[in-house]
């Protein structure tokens, strides 16, 4: 039976049809083309479809309100209710018409749709319907004046009627950008509504960002002196204990400087880390956010916000196939990078700048909730950091981090956050509506935490304040301000719960991240009435979900359970463990139970039972950890903060974040190998040698005798230190002993077994000794003769291949290839590389290639063979594209679409054309040699401007791009190096810099190019060769 719906019946709005919503390029396409089995002439079809098409959301009535109810109505009818989409409202099911078919029912009805309209929308209360009707009326209110809601619809309408309404082509832009700025600041607002105080912090800030004008003189002439003798200034780091107040700080800190910024044209950015969606060891990820914010700030950068972040997600595309191509073990750990990543995006970031006119501008960028990139370990404060260095190319840019500490290792300017002094806390209290005399008795008590001051508004606001006795809080670490005041007065809290039963319920209940009827019924009650709550017993749990769900200053409801508010569970949840041990201890050890018994294969369970698990601190964290996968290791690390010291850890361990010289001293020998291993080949897949070294001396005893002695053969071989490397490869590999290491999963065991032999067969290949070469190869094939180990055979038999050529084993390759399925090479991009690249690749395969690789075509020898060569088999426009690149236009944006759009199309052909040769195009030919030589360019030239001068003289690169790229000797020969390789330029590029004929090279370059000599000649483009 067919999964289509039937005639009339509804179906659910699907993730593309949401995305139609908002991409009406595609739209366009499908309204212009004539409608499949379309009528011949108008009938009731037609009009129910032009009735719908004027509606936002309807009901089957409202269409066919006055006209005759027949057979005939209900079979038009079931014909747009089987184009449409349900979306349920409070007074039952409506409906909303297909994109694709309501634009193309407008654009046929012209301006018949005011008629329409009339007809059928005496009353629009729906916001998308209100927004249909204006837009068709011709009238709109001012953006300014609109909601959120009704900015949301009018966008959304408004893509729909762009090519009908003048008016929605006249103020699109206004409405999405109004709407993208206010959806970033009325959360702020929100925060921001109680601020007072803090008049010398925000001094500070004001004075360190440079935009609002001072307030006095004084802070003038101090701006004044300093600019003078800053030209750059460290990100400003604001930092205090939880509750100090950061966040409402920072919120107006934003509004304020929105202002001043809409005012005097200055763009900024807000980063808060909280949002999931933001990736610090990704730059990407958090450029895109910036680039949406600025581009709803300015009109030239909302104009080619599409492009660029098509051009971003390229650029990242790019960087992580990159990455994956040089390790096969890659893919099995985080997300890595290096300046070199970061400063590819800040590059492109200040080039839009610039197109729009904003490079010269101040501009601001703040990094709120600073404290959970620092959870995630050292690593990932580093790329943020590099990333801010990288984005410095802009000369006005400000940074300012709020935080719980302040981050070691990093040039910062030091501002810590301290509490509300007497009169800030008392106009706080007043702003709040405490009565004066209650204000100085509260302040009295309990200090100035701003976050202990909105908890006593909330006990007195439930008249229970008078509880709260000054004699309680003196002997708690002899201050106030800090967690156990705060935790004290949650206590007084949930004491005034109006339902004693869930007084009773709440505070035990902070030891479960998750609350459902079933966990109140078979974890909480039954622990608690032992404990002798007797008013609890015979509860029923559903009553009390619904109770205590209502207790909304306490709970959420997220994915069918109740969760803690963060702010509660941070203070309480240490006070839960210091002050009923032994109930702390019990609960996590029935949850665990629990879990480990209910539906113990889901995901929640898994996760959940690990989090209790760990929290007992009772076994071995590593055992713990056996059974989850990446994902779920993943969701431990919102509660790193909570978990005891070595279970934190050994996550952290787990999940491939950096530790601290003194967390690595807590990790087991068996778990710091692990570590080591995996931390140590995502550094070199990030490309970052001389980092996995300084990690791998740590306890290099270890590391010599054991899985980590992998990595580090890679690593020398990136050091040019390649006897050493192969060394390190094939002596003493006893991989039996690693298998008690219980935390290295079987692909890794693999890895250990057979690739060094893989890795040391191509060493030996590089240096001309094919014996020895074939030796290694020939053990590597032995060991790989498993189902499970296909893709070490693959590489195993093409290096046999390469050094044997007369052997059989090419056509025993083509038969093992011939067995695989495209989609599992994209978790295998080193072995598809090394076969595209190195073997005589099978058509099918090339046509994989194409689309996991991509297409490079920045070179002039690759544009001319695609105009030349390959032209009259592409469409009129990439054919157009890739004349005006190979004619000048070489932007970043030209060649990001001309790759894409040429690349579909070179996919397409391959299947069907067999004199199509799509090789030389395919991006990643000399991905290996990347690291090493620019390795070998700083050993030559350590000096940045050694390096500059050098290319200048030799007029290897053009002035303008070095002098952008000259920051450091580092980022410049990462520039070089991309340069090169993109433009087809790295062997000449490796000739003219590496092998000068004044000047003496380091040891190993020599070795180096001999080697990519023979590599090149071994390439199926004859040109890659011509250096052989």
């Amino acid at each position: 039976m067919s999964d289509a719906p039937q005639p009339g019946e509804p179906r659910p709005l699907s993730d593309d049809e949401i995305n139609d919503l908002f991409d009406t390029v595609e739209l366009r396409r499908e309204a212009n083309a004539p409608p499949p089995n379309a009528p011949p002439a108008y009938d009731l079809v037609t009009q129910l479809f032009e009735r719908a098409s004027v509606l936002g959301t309807f009901t089957p009535a409202q269409l066919t309100q006055g006209i005759v109810k027949g057979d005939e109505t209900g079979a038009a009818l079931d014909e747009v209710l089987g184009d449409s989409v349900i979306v349920p409202q409070e007074d039952g099911r409506h409906w909303l018409l297909s994109p694709p078919r309501r634009l193309r029912t407008l654009l046929k009805m012209g301006k018949r749709a005011l008629n329409t309209l009339d007809e059928v929308a005496r009353e629009v209360t729906d916001p998308l319907g209100r927004a249909m009707s204006a837009l068709i009326r011709e009238e709109a209110a001012p953006a300014s004046t609109m909601s959120i809601e009704d900015l949301r619809s009018f966008s959304a309408a408004g893509e729909w009627l762009r090519d009908w309404s003048a008016l929605a082509r006249d103020r699109l832009d206004q409405w999405r950008g109004e709407l993208q700025r206010r959806e970033l600041l009325e959360p702020l607002r929100s925060i921001a509504e109680d601020f007072v105080g803090r008049e010398k912090d925000v001094t500070k800030l004001r004075s360190f960002v440079g935009i609002a004008p001072p307030e006095t003189r004084f802070e003038g002439w101090s701006r004044w002196a300093r600019g003078l003798l800053e030209s750059r200034k460290p990100p400003l780091m604001i930092h205090g204990i939880g509750g100090i107040g950061k966040s409402t700080l920072m919120a107006q800190f934003i509004l304020t400087h929105a202002a001043v910024a809409s005012e005097r044209g200055f763009p900024f950015a807000y980063l808060d880390f909280d949002r999931a969606a933001l990736d610090p060891s990704n730059p990407a990820s958090l450029l895109s956010e910036v680039l949406e914010q600025v581009s709803s700030q300015f009109p030239p950068m909302a104009a080619g916000r599409r492009a660029w972040t098509r051009q971003l997600q390229s650029e990242r595309r790019r960087n992580r196939v990159e990455q994956l191509s040089r390790s096969s073990a890659s893919s099995m750990v985080d997300y890595a990078t290096d300046s070199a990543g970061s400063e590819s995006v800040a590059r492109l970031f200040a080039s839009w700048m610039h197109d729009a006119g904003l490079s010269d501008r101040p501009f601001l960028l703040v990094l709120d909730t600073f404290e959970e990139v620092q959870i995630r370990g050292a690593a990932a404060v580093d790329s943020v950091f590099d990333w801010i260095e990288a984005m410095s190319v802009l000369p006005q840019l400000r940074v300012v981090i709020a935080g719980r500490a302040p981050v070691e290792g990093h040039a910062i300017t030091d501002h810590p956050l301290g509490n509300f002094d007497r009169p800030a806390a008392l106009a706080f209290l007043r702003s709040a509506g405490v009565e004066a005399d209650l204000r100085k008795t509260i302040f009295d008590i309990v200090g100035g935490n701003p976050l202990s001051l909105r908890l006593s508004v909330q006990l007195v606001r439930q008249n229970a304040f008078e509880t709260v006795r000054a004699e309680d809080l003196k002997s708690w670490f002899g201050r106030k301000d800090g967690t156990y005041i705060q935790g004290y007065l949650y206590t007084r809290l949930l004491h005034h719960i109006n339902d004693s039963r869930i007084e009773k319920l709440a505070h035990p209940g902070l030891v479960l991240r998750r609350i459902t009827p079933e966990i109140i019924g078979q974890v909480l009650l039954p622990m608690l009435v032992q404990a002798g709550v007797e008013e609890l017993r015979g509860q029923a749990p559903d009553d009390l979900y619904r109770a205590l769900k209502a207790e909304v200053s306490l709970v959420a409801e997220e994915d069918g359970a109740l969760v803690h508010r963060k702010d509660v569970r941070v203070v309480m949840l240490q006070l839960q463990r210091q002050d009923d041990p032994n109930m702390f201890e019990a609960l996590n050890r029935v949850a665990a139970d629990y879990y480990g018994s209910h539906d113990p294969a889901s995901r929640v369970s898994r996760r959940e039972r690990a989090y209790h698990l760990l929290m007992l601190d009772e076994f071995p964290p590593a055992q713990v950890l056996s059974r989850l996968d990446h994902g779920d290791l993943l969701s431990l690390a919102s509660a790193l903060d909570e978990l005891p010291e070595q279970p934190r850890n050994i996550v952290r361990a787990a999940l491939g974040q950096s530790l601290t010289s003194g967390q690595q001293a807590l990790l087991p020998d068996s778990i710091w190998q692990t570590y080591a291993y995996r931390r140590g080949l995502a550094l070199l897949a990030a490309g970052s040698p001389y980092t996995a070294m300084e990690l791998f001396q740590k306890r290099l005893g270890l590391v010599m005798d054991g899985p980590a002695r992998f990595p580090l053969a890679l690593a020398l071989f990136n050091l040019l230190d390649w006897r050493e490397s192969e060394e390190m490869l094939t002596e003493h590999s006893q991989p039996v002993r690693w298998r008690a290491i219980p935390e290295l999963d079987q692909h890794e065991l693999d890895e250990l077994n057979i690739r060094p032999f893989i890795e040391a067969g191509f060493l030996a290949w590089y240096r001309d000794d094919l014996q020895r070469a074939a030796a290694y190869f020939g053990q590597a094939r032995a060991r790989a003769d498993r189902p499970d180990a296909l893709f070490f055979r693959v590489e195993a038999m093409l290096g046999l291949a390469i050094v044997e050529p007369k052997a059989g084993h090419l056509s025993q390759l083509h038969e093992t290839l011939s067995q695989i399925h495209p989609a599992e090479w994209r978790r295998n991009l080193l072995t598809l590389r090394r076969v595209i690249f190195l073997g005589a690749a099978p058509r099918s395969l090339i046509r994989t290639a194409v689309s996991l690789l991509g297409v490079q075509l920045r070179s002039t020898r690759n544009l001319s063979r695609l105009i030349h060569t390959d032209g009259s088999r592409l469409t009129p426009a990439t054919r157009q594209a890739a004349k005006a690149a190979l004619a000048g236009e070489r932007s970043d944006e030209v060649f990001t679409t001309l790759e894409r759009s040429a690349g579909t199309e070179l996919a397409k052909l391959i299947a069907t054309d067999l004199e199509l040769d799509v090789t030389p195009y395919l991006r990643g030919r000399f991905a290996p040699w990347k690291i090493p030589l620019r390795v070998a360019l700083l050993a030559m030239y350590p000096n940045v401007d050694d390096l500059r001068s050098e290319c200048l003289r030799r007029s290897f690169l053009p002035e303008e791009f070095l002098s952008l790229k000259a920051r450091s000797a580092r980022s410049l020969a990462d520039a070089i190096v991309d340069r090169a390789d993109q433009h087809g330029d790295l062997m000449r590029m490796a000739e003219q810099l590496l092998l000068p004929e004044d000047k003496r090279s380091p040891d190993g370059v020599d070795a180096l190019f001999r080697a990519m000599q023979r590599y090149a000649a071994q390439l199926p483009d004859p040109i890659a060769g011509r250096y052989a």
